[in-house]
């Protein structure tokens, strides 16, 4: 009983962690410039993806982007350049990114600049992940629910990214983001359900906790909102983007932890 209460409990959080205001430009008419960024802590391959697309959910093959300059700037310290590499990506391997800083993203093309700049969050620490056996709306569906533990920070208002590959393929869907606020749980020993599916038996599940700095958090909170609205394909809302002069997509810096959890019986 304290278990299908608990999935009650976890439900309402999510349902109340994503309620605030949110402004949506239904602006769905001319090509536009769309741009994925991701910039995690530590020495890692920092790429830039950008496309063109006349609507940003369009399932359509997008125009790449392969004439830009790209630069990626550690506010207070250096500038690089993000060379292009193929398809549409431009590319550095091996960058450090560091506790502590803020960085700016700038991408020219065609005489027109659009930029981003974020904070890179403090780190949150992954304790540990639970298979549990589906409860309330999953029972009955077999395979295993994953609760995510860990210990929120009292003195910091935290947002949160998950980003997991199963079975060493990363699932990057749509249907697979998954974020939250400490807005329920602030300072607490915290438990969460991973509501994105059920796992079965011999599955290897890489879990990337993550924090995220507040406007991709917005962009991808929208992002929900718009899917779970069901807008039409013909004329969809599109996402709030944390970049100038109109682009879409988002600059996102993420700091966490990780781990690894094979399922069984």
């Amino acid at each position: 009983m304290m278990r299908l209460w608990f999935y009650i409990m976890m439900i309402g959080w999510l349902a109340i962690s994503c309620e605030k205001v949110i402004d949506i430009d239904l602006n769905d008419a001319n090509p536009n410039i769309v741009v994925e960024a991701e910039l995690y802590q530590g020495e890692r391959d920092f790429e830039v993806k950008l496309s063109y697309t006349s609507s940003f959910f369009e399932e359509e093959e997008q125009e790449i982007v392969d004439n830009a300059f790209v630069t990626l700037t550690e506010v207070g310290g250096e500038t690089v350049e993000v060379p292009y590499a193929e398809d549409g990506l431009y590319r550095i391997e091996d960058y450090l990114a560091k506790d502590d800083k803020q960085y700016t993203l700038s991408i020219d093309v065609d005489g027109v600049n659009y930029s981003s700049t974020a904070d890179m969050p403090p780190n949150v620490t992954l304790d540990s992940i639970e298979q549990r056996d589906p409860m309330g709306p999953f029972m009955g569906d077999g395979g295993k629910v994953l609760f995510l533990h860990w210990n929120d920070n009292p003195d910091q208002e935290n947002y949160y990214r998950v980003i997991y590959a199963l079975n060493d393929t990363l699932r990057r869907s749509r249907e697979d983001v998954f974020i939250f606020d400490d807005g329920f749980v602030n300072g607490n020993e915290t438990e969460i359900p991973l509501f994105v599916r059920l796992f079965d038996p011999g599955d290897t599940v890489d879990v990337q906790f993550l924090a995220i700095d507040p406007k991709a958090y917005d962009y991808l909170l929208t992002l929900n909102t718009i899917i779970g609205n069901g807008q039409p394909s013909a004329a969809p809302a599109n996402p709030n983007s944390n970049f100038t002069n109109g682009a879409l997509g988002y600059f996102a810096v993420y700091n966490g932890d990780q781990k690894r959890i094979i399922i069984e019986e």
